[in-house]
């Protein structure tokens, strides 16, 4: 009885036999994974340089596959120089911190040359092609200046490296989107958040260029509805406008010389800066148009002649011009 109640008394042993120690955590061989890369790195040079080419690409989609040869002249959703087989009617180009340039062309289809460091998706709808391109996620190791090396991209469909030893690019590889319209094209719509965004000698019917930061240019062509808009910077046009314009912009002037000098009624003519000054100028006698404008802080002008106040309207024709600034001054000039 006393042994009994000695153990009993005592504390109860535990039993181990089922106890099990956890692993211990394994870590990730970042010099391994290094060295591997850097092995990846000079066999696809090697490679690339014996087949005579100073660039390429692996993929990994489905499998591994293995293209050699400049990046710039590629059509993959990585970017490079897009030809498309059919007709457009319209375009509409949204970019991400990107220059955007539209420019004509003698060719019969849209051309489009994109930097191959963009990731880019391309839609068609109707007579439309849509056109969006934004960074990629690229991690560069081995590399030889900014864009040069063998590069990690990782997009929304695929993976890839590229490896490019091919020396100094071409200018537009690291610029901007530039964007070859032929007569076909009447609608553009191209915007970017970052950015300038430029139009030279190419004719629309329905025309709206847009940025956040950077200017707004239009140099030549013949435009009927124009939306013209930047949020920091400055809006300039140069061309002949049919109907409604619209200028805008808040940190920035608006400059627009029109060279239409047709007598008939026009659209409206509607410009605006918040912090700049505002110039219009036309050939067209001033009998065909009507202006209200205003200033808050500024002085304003018509045909040369100072006008006195913060506001002022005149004429007697049938196209409205209303032009207007917070803080800069505002000039019309008409034909006589």
């Amino acid at each position: 009885m006393d042994e009994l109640k000695q153990h009993s008394n005592g504390p109860e042993p535990q039993d181990t036999s089922f106890y099990t120690a956890p692993p211990p955590r394994r870590r990730l061989p970042w010099s391994g994974v290094a060295v591997a890369l850097i092995l990846v790195g000079i066999a696809l040079f090697a490679v690339g340089w014996l087949s005579g080419s100073r660039g390429g690409r692996i993929y990994f989609d489905r499998g591994i596959r293995v293209e050699t040869g400049d990046h710039e002249d590629s059509t993959h959703t990585g970017g490079g120089n897009l030809t498309f087989a059919r007709n457009f009617d319209s375009l509409v180009v949204n970019a991400s911190s990107r220059a955007i340039r539209i420019l004509p062309s003698s060719e019969q289809t849209i051309r489009v040359v994109i930097p191959t460091d963009l990731r880019t998706n391309i839609n068609e709808r109707g007579n439309t092609l849509y056109i969006e391109a934004r960074n990629a996620n690229r991690i560069h190791f081995m590399s030889f200046g900014t864009r040069h090396g063998v590069t990690w991209n990782r997009h929304d469909r695929y993976l890839n490296f590229d490896f490019d030893f091919s020396g100094p690019r071409r200018a537009w590889s690291t610029g901007g989107i530039r964007v070859y319209v032929p007569d076909s094209v009447n609608g553009i719509d191209a915007r970017t958040s970052s950015g300038t965004v430029r139009l030279y000698d190419v004719d629309t019917t329905e025309l709206r260029l847009q940025t956040s930061s950077g200017s707004v240019q239009v140099n030549g062509g013949t435009h009927r509805n124009t939306h013209l808009q930047s949020t920091s910077g400055s809006v300039r046009a140069n061309g002949n406008f049919l109907e409604d314009l619209y200028a805008r912009t808040t940190s920035g002037s608006v400059q627009v010389e029109d060279g239409h000098a047709a007598t008939r009624q026009r659209g409206e003519i509607r410009l605006r800066s918040t912090s700049c000054a505002v110039r219009f100028s036309t050939p067209a006698s001033i009998n065909d148009f009507n202006y209200n404008i205003s200033v808050t802080s500024g002085s304003m002008r018509v045909n040369d002649s100072r006008i006195n106040g913060r506001s002022a309207t005149g004429g007697t024709g049938n196209t409205p011009v209303n032009a207007s600034t917070t803080s800069g001054s505002v000039r019309l000039n008409f034909g006589r």
